[in-house]
């Protein structure tokens, strides 16, 4: 799938390397050979950003599946539950999935 990339040295989380891949899903980079942690945005809707940590940069494939599920409910001070609410994970920064609670206040979304 179509996604942004960003790679960062284990030793050195400040020397980022950015790539996209196409719409298979394919990149070419160049990377030193070394453990990075991976921040892979997809550009699908649907598709949640993942983070990689200990990819080792001589492995051929960056394998990323659709995310773990994630359930909740989201209740008042009062703990009545809250229609409507808006519930968004991030990672490293990134806005991840966006959800909307249930008339009984709970929500889906995916890590």
């Amino acid at each position: 799938m179509p996604a942004y990339l960003r790679f960062a040295p284990n030793g050195a989380p400040d020397a980022v390397v950015e790539a996209f891949s196409n719409s298979l899903g394919h990149s070419s980079v160049r990377l030193v050979p070394a453990l990075y942690t991976v921040l892979v945005v997809p550009s699908l809707p649907g598709s949640v950003p993942r983070r990689i940590a200990n990819w080792s940069s001589a492995s051929a494939f960056l394998v990323v599946d659709a995310g773990t599920p994630i359930t909740g409910t989201v209740c008042d001070a009062a703990t009545l539950p809250i229609r409507d609410a808006q519930v968004q994970l991030t990672i490293d920064g990134v806005p991840s999935t966006l959800a909307t609670t249930a008339a009984d206040g709970t929500f889906l979304l995916r890590a």
